[in-house]
Formats: C-alpha cells, structure tokens, sequence
C-alpha cells in the first residue's frame, strides 16, 4: 500500500474510531499528516481514544496538534488540561485551564479544579482568585469556602473573612481554629453578639489559648448585662499570659471595684513588677496594703509613686516614717519636706522635721519647725517641752516660758516643774 495516496485517510479514521483500533492510530495520523488530509476533528477523535485507553501522553500530542488548527475551541483545552493533570504536568494544566477559562468563563466546576493545581504549586493567592469564581457563582463547597476565608483572614481582609466563614456549615464549623478566626473576624468586623457566641463556643475546646478569652473579655467588659464575666474573662487570659502588665492593672481595678481588696493586691503586684513606670497603679496599691498592713508591698507602693511622680503627702509622709524609724533621718527628712510641700499646714509634718533636725544636729533648724507647729496649732503640749529643752542651755529664760505653756497643758510633769520652779527662784 502507497501511503502518500490521498483520499482515504478520512475513511480509514472513521473505520479506526468506529472498531476501536488504537493500533491504527499512529499509521492514520501519520499518513493524513504527509498528505494534508488530518484536521482538528480527527486529532481530537484519536486524542480521545488514547485518553479513555490512559495512554495521556500520546493524547497530550494529539490534543495540542488539534488545538494548534483550532485555538479558540475550549473544549480542546479543557481535555489537554485533564490530560495534563493525569499525567502530574501541573504547571502545564494550570496554563491549559487558564487558557480555556478565558475562552468559556461559564465553565465553573474547572474553577475549582485550576485552585486545586495552584494549591498544589504552594500559589495560594492565585488558588484563592480561582475558588472565589467557582464560589461567587452560586457552587457550595465547604473545603473551597474554607479556603477563601482562611486566606482572606491571613491577609486581615475581615469583610471578606466574614463573608466565607458565614457560609461554612457542619463537622467543619464547630472546629476549634473555624470557631476561633471566625470569632476574630466578627469581632474586627463589629460583630460583637456573634463573636460572643463563636469566642464561647472556641473557648471550650481551646481553654489555653489566651487571645480567646482576651477577645471574650473585651467584649464583655463593654455590655453591661455581660460586665461581671468580664472579669472572669480577664482573670483567666491573665492567668495565661500573667506578662500583660496594662491587663494586670486593668483587672486590679476591676476587683477594686468590686471591694475585692485581696484579688486587686495581687493584680497591682504583678503589674508593678512587670513595669515599675507605670502610673495610675500606686496610690491603690498603697491604700490596699496599708490597711492588710502589708510592709513590703507598702514600700513598693510609695517607691514607686515617688519614681511616678504620683505620690501625695501622705506617701511622702509615710515615706519619711519608714526611713525615720530606720535612723535614717536625712533621707526621712528629705521626705518630709516634701510632704510639707504638699501640705503645709500639717503640724505632725512640721514635728516630724523638727525630730530630724534634732538628730542630725541642726538645732537652729528644729527650733523654727516646732515654732511653726506651736503657731499653727497652740494647743499642742509636747511641742512646747521639745522647745523648751532646746533652749534651754543658751536661752533658759526661754525654755522656761515654753515650760510653762507645756505645763499649762501637762501640769504633771515633776521634772519640768522643777526646773522652772528653780529658774523662778534664782531670778
């Protein structure tokens, strides 16, 4: 037989199509090639039959041949692309898909099946644009949504997030991380009531995870039906993330307000002691371990409102005491002053400075403070026998007369009485 006789290879493949002889392929396809007679129609025949037989290679060369007469028929393309993707060519078959999408864009399902490849190409932005034509089209697929929203939530799209999560249904939507990033997003979204439930529901399987109850707290705390779980929220993100300074001080204030003296102390603690600057804790955190008569956290307490810059007089004062009774009487007098800065009509203050004066040998000094708290406040007693006593080796005459108010208020003191009973007679 002549192979380059033209006029019967068009025959020959219907006969071939018709009896299922693969064998013959090759021979038609050869012959029709040589002699002009093979178009898209007997390609595409030959390229089925070798794709039904799994013979994809041999189907991907006549596929292409009939796609090369016929570029804008998308069924050519589609089934080059299946072939492609049997045979594991995966940026082949995303090119084929691509390419037939443009030219039959209806095609929805291979929408699916393009995000799928480009998954598998780690493309996950591109799979995700592919999964959105398949879903905005009307499909319903869990694992696809699931996609686009997750993605949508990494990229911190939160309208879109919203939008997929809302559509995820089943075993796949009471899953712990769906529970959690959805309740973010409706929770970034504004979406509080939902988030509310979803962050409840995720808190159940996920009792470690601290941004959890962090989100449950934040949306507590603003509805007033919800404000005492608010601190129970709060309680346990802090138990599991205690390194949240702003939070711990945030929970001592909340148990201050529910007179919870005990739970706000440990909170103040912990917040000191992870940010020693921080203001707005130190004047509570000194009036709840004042009354538990707690020394250390008391010492803390006013240190740290001096380094604040938050400290009143009376932490100034208390201040001065400690150091006073430490025998420190510079450094406790220091903070006299400046708590007699603060309030300076308070007498005790002004005898507080007068003792520390004394004892660090300024006389002079002393006798001008006790004068001010005579004069401030006449009716002491013991302010007047101080005085009276630095006088009274240089200015006797003095001392008497400051005797004398002292035992107008004391008149018991023998001692005293004496020594002015003995100036009165040597005079």
């Amino acid at each position: 037989a002549d192979p380059s006789v033209k006029g019967i290879y068009k025959q020959y493949a219907d006969i071939v199509i018709k009896k299922g002889l693969s064998e013959e392929i090759k021979t038609v396809v050869t012959g029709a090639a040589a002699t002009g007679e093979a178009d898209a129609a007997m390609y595409t025949s030959f390229a089925a039959m070798y794709q039904k037989l799994g013979q994809y290679e041999k189907a991907v060369g006549l596929y292409q041949k009939a796609s090369e007469m016929d570029a804008h028929n998308a069924r050519l393309l589609f089934e080059l692309a299946h072939c492609h993707e049997k045979l594991g060519h995966t940026d082949d078959a995303i090119l084929c898909y691509t390419q037939a999408l443009a030219l039959r864009p209806a095609a929805v399902d291979d929408y699916k099946t393009l995000g799928n490849l480009y998954l598998k190409k780690n493309k996950k932005a591109d799979a995700v644009a592919a999964f959105k034509k398949y879903l905005d089209a009307g499909k319903s697929d869990i694992g696809v949504a699931k996609e686009v929203a997750e993605w949508a939530f990494s990229q911190k799209n939160d309208a879109e997030a919203a939008r997929y999560f809302a559509t995820i249904t089943g075993e796949e939507a009471k899953k712990a991380d769906f529970l959690l990033h959805y309740g973010q997003t409706c929770f970034t979204t504004g979406n509080f009531k939902k988030a509310f439930d979803l962050l409840n529901r995720a808190s159940v399987l996920l009792p470690k995870n601290p941004e959890v109850f962090k989100l449950l707290y934040s949306i507590a705390v603003q509805d007033s039906a919800e404000k005492n779980a608010a601190v129970g929220y709060l309680a346990k993100y802090l138990e599991l993330t205690p390194s949240d300074a702003p939070l711990q001080r945030t929970l001592g204030d909340m148990l201050y307000e529910r007179k919870d003296a005990d739970g706000a102390l440990r909170a103040y603690r912990k917040a000191v002691s992870l940010n020693p600057s921080a203001k707005g804790i130190y004047k509570r955190y000194y009036e709840l371990a004042s009354k538990k008569g707690m020394a250390q956290d008391v010492e803390t307490a006013l240190n740290g409102a001096v380094a604040t810059e938050e400290a009143d007089a009376v932490m100034y004062a208390q201040l001065g005491s400690f150091f006073e009774k430490k025998g420190q009487y510079d450094k406790a007098m220091a903070y006299f002053l400046k708590a007699q800065q603060m309030d300076p009509n308070n007498t005790p203050l002004a005898s507080a400075i007068g003792r520390c004066q004394i004892k660090t040998g300024k006389i002079e000094d002393a006798i001008v403070s006790f004068q001010q708290v005579v004069a401030l406040n006449p009716n002491v007693s013991e302010e007047y026998k101080i005085l009276g006593g630095l006088h009274r080796r240089t200015k006797p005459d003095v001392a008497v007369e400051e005797y004398k108010k002292y035992l107008a208020k004391k008149p018991g003191d023998v001692d005293i009485a004496i020594f002015v009973a003995e100036n009165a007679f040597k005079n």
